[in-house]
C-alpha cells in the first residue's frame, strides 16, 4: 500500500512539474521575446534551460521529500518525463536544428530534465549520508535549509494525484475511441509516382447513420501525437457543439516532408538550396487524394487543410495558390524562413480574389529571430490585404514550436465554424 502511495506521489509531481514549466517557463518565456523584441539569442535559450532545470529540479526534490523512494528512484520519472514531453514538443530528432532554435540547444535541452533529477538526488544523499561532507560545502547547505522551509506539500500533492489519475483514465477512453474508428488508407499515386499512406479517422457514429462529413485534412500523419490530436480535438469540439462532426485525414509524410511541402526554386535565409515540389504534391491532394477519400466516403462540401511547420509553410502556399482547394487553411507555426520567396509569394498572392469566401488561421510559439521576422511580414500582409473574400485569424502562444497545434486546432476549428 505504502509502495502504491509513492508511486501516486511521484505520478503527481511529474505531472505537476511539467505544468509548473509550462506555465511559468513558456510564459516568462514569451514576455522575453516580446521585450526583446523577438530577436532571440543565445541569452534567451541559456535563461529557458536555467529556469527549466531549476523548475526540475523542485520537482524531484519533492518527489524524494514526500516518498520513501531511494533518491534517485522518486527523482529520475521526474526527470524522464520531462525528457519525453520536450521530445514530444520538439518534434522529434528530425526537428533537431530546423525549427528555429540552434542545434547545441536543442542537444543540450534533452539533459536538463535528468541532470536537475541526478543533481536533486546526489544533494540529498549527500545530507542524508554525509552531513559531514555537507559541512565542507556550506553554499550547498544554505540553498537545501532554505529549501527544507518550504511549506507542507502533501494537499497539492493529493489534489494533482487525483488530477493525474482523471487525466490519464479520460485520455485512454478518448485515445480507444479515437482508435476504434481509424483506418489505413494506402494510395498509389500516379504524380509523385510513389505509394502513399492515408490515416482516415471517421466519427463515432459514421457506420450508423448516412450523413455526408466535412473532411479534415492534416498534413503531419507521420507523428501519431500530431494525427491523434486533430482526430482528438475534433471529436471534443464536436461533443461540446462548437463543431460539427468531421472526418479527419491525417497524411503520412513518409521521410517526403523537405521535398513535398517545399517551394521549387528556393532557397532559405542562410543561402542554402532548400527547393521542393509543393506544386507536384498539391497536384496529387487535388487530383488523386482527395477524389480518392470522395469516392470512398461519405464528405460533405467542405474541405479544410492543417500542417505544422513545413507542413505550415506548405499550407500557407496553398492558400495564395490553390484557394479554390479548400475552403479553410490552418498554418501551425510555419517555417517562411525556410525559403527566400515564401514570403513574398505569400503576399503576391493576397491580390487574388475569388468569390467564395476563404479563411486562413496563423499562429507562432516561442520561436525567435529570422523565423518570427517573416513571420511578422506576413502578418502585415494579411493585415494591409484588402480582399473581401478572405477572413484571417492571427495568434500567439508562449508554447515551443511542436505544442503550438494543441491550442491552434482548437481555436482554427472553432474560428472556422463561428464564422
Amino acid at each position: 500500500m505504502i509502495t502504491v502511495k509513492n508511486l501516486i506521489i511521484v505520478l503527481a509531481l511529474c505531472i505537476f512539474t511539467v505544468g509548473l514549466s509550462w506555465f511559468s517557463a513558456f510564459n516568462l518565456l514569451g514576455l522575453f521575446i516580446d521585450i526583446s523584441p523577438y530577436k532571440v539569442g543565445n541569452s534567451f535559450y541559456i535563461a529557458e534551460i536555467i529556469l527549466t532545470f531549476t523548475i526540475y529540479f523542485f520537482g524531484s526534490y519533492l518527489a524524494i521529500k514526500h516518498t520513501n523512494f531511494h533518491p534517485f528512484v522518486a527523482a529520475i520519472p521526474v526527470g524522464i518525463t520531462g525528457l519525453v514531453f520536450y521530445y514530444i514538443e520538439l518534434g522529434g530528432l528530425e526537428c533537431v536544428g530546423v525549427c528555429g532554435m540552434p542545434p547545441w540547444y536543442d542537444i543540450v535541452s534533452f539533459f536538463k530534465h535528468i541532470a536537475a533529477s541526478i543533481f536533486a538526488s546526489v544533494l540529498m544523499l549527500n545530507k542524508k549520508n554525509s552531513s559531514e561532507e555537507l559541512s565542507r560545502n556550506n553554499y550547498y547547505v544554505g540553498r537545501l535549509s532554505c529549501i527544507y522551509k518550504i511549506p507542507d506539500m502533501k494537499s497539492v500533492i493529493i489534489v494533482f494525484s487525483l488530477f493525474g489519475i482523471i487525466i490519464l483514465v479520460w485520455g485512454k477512453v478518448l485515445l480507444a475511441d479515437v482508435s476504434a474508428n481509424a483506418t489505413t488508407v494506402s494510395i498509389y499515386s500516379e504524380v509523385l509516382n510513389e505509394q502513399r499512406n492515408i490515416t482516415v479517422f471517421l466519427p463515432s457514429g459514421y457506420s450508423t447513420s448516412d450523413k455526408s462529413y466535412d473532411v479534415l485534412y492534416t498534413l503531419d500523419g507521420e507523428n501519431p501525437q500530431h494525427n491523434y490530436l486533430a482526430a482528438a480535438t475534433v471529436k471534443i469540439l464536436a461533443y461540446l457543439g462548437f463543431i460539427p462532426e468531421m472526418i479527419t485525414v491525417a497524411i503520412k509524410g513518409q521521410g517526403m516532408r523537405a521535398r513535398d511541402f517545399r517551394l521549387k526554386g528556393a532557397v532559405d535565409v542562410f543561402g542554402n538550396e532548400s527547393s521542393g515540389e509543393a506544386s507536384l504534391f498539391h497536384e496529387f491532394l487535388d487530383n488523386e487524394l482527395i477524389p480518392n477519400i470522395t469516392k470512398s466516403f461519405r464528405t460533405g462540401d467542405r474541405k479544410l487543410i492543417a500542417g505544422h511547420s513545413y507542413g505550415g509553410l506548405f499550407t500557407a502556399y496553398s492558400f495564395t495558390k490553390h484557394r479554390s482547394s479548400f475552403d479553410g487553411y490552418f498554418s501551425f507555426s510555419p517555417s517562411f524562413q525556410d525559403s527566400d520567396i515564401s514570403v513574398s509569394s505569400f503576399k503576391n498572392g493576397l491580390s487574388v480574389d475569388l468569390k467564395k469566401k476563404r479563411f486562413i488561421y496563423l499562429n507562432l510559439g516561442l520561436e525567435g529571430g529570422v523565423m518570427r521576422d517573416s513571420f511578422k511580414q506576413v502578418e502585415a500582409a494579411l493585415s494591409n490585404h484588402s480582399v473581401k473574400t478572405i477572413h484571417s485569424k492571427i495568434s500567439y502562444f508562449s508554447l515551443p514550436h511542436a505544442l503550438i497545434m494543441i491550442p491552434g486546432y482548437f481555436e482554427a476549428l472553432s474560428e472556422f465554424y463561428r464564422k
